[in-house]
């Protein structure tokens, strides 16, 4: 058993090394669209949205624009951070806010007192995940402060925003 895993441990090693580097970046269509969009939330402190398939850029995208430009917060939510209280969580962790206890009225303050005046911009990735009260308190965040946000994730979220009888909400 052991030779077994020096050998395959060794086999591997070979072909990593034999494997050519990846880019860290490469500028497709998609992803330049969704830089773009990402941009524009910053600069006018507005919202966006920004939704595709799995593997278009979307989240290559939004590392790139984090890369090159100042005040960029990147929270990424799952099936676990759909509720507000959970969404705020993860968004006070990526503006450096995190464990702080409390609340959702409590995080919400904390937060924007963290990016208010800052020029920057919060992008929700996976932003599918969450119910559309947490939705609902990321646009306050926006209306409190005038901070860019990006919301960004597949289909569902779009949908989420503009179907049925919660379009108006």
């Amino acid at each position: 058993k052991l030779r077994r895993w020096l050998d395959t441990t060794l086999a591997q090693a070979e072909q990593a090394a034999a494997m050519p580097a990846a880019p860290d970046y490469v500028a497709t269509p998609s992803a330049e669209k969704v830089i773009a969009a990402l941009r524009y939330a910053q600069l006018a402190g507005d919202i966006a949205v920004v939704y595709g398939g799995a593997g278009l850029g979307k989240s290559t995208g939004i590392r790139q624009h984090a890369l090159q430009a100042p005040n960029v917060w990147h929270a990424t939510m799952t099936p676990a951070s759909a509720s507000v209280v959970t969404c705020m969580e993860e968004i006070a962790e990526a503006v450096g806010a995190g464990g702080t206890v409390g609340g959702a009225a409590k995080l919400h303050r904390i937060i924007c007192r963290r990016v208010a005046n800052s020029g920057g911009l919060i992008v929700v990735d996976e932003a599918q995940h969450l119910s559309v009260a947490a939705l609902d308190q990321i646009r306050s965040i926006h209306d409190a402060t005038g901070i860019g946000i990006a919301l960004v994730g597949n289909e569902a979220v779009y949908a989420r925003m503009t179907g049925g009888n919660r379009a108006a909400f």
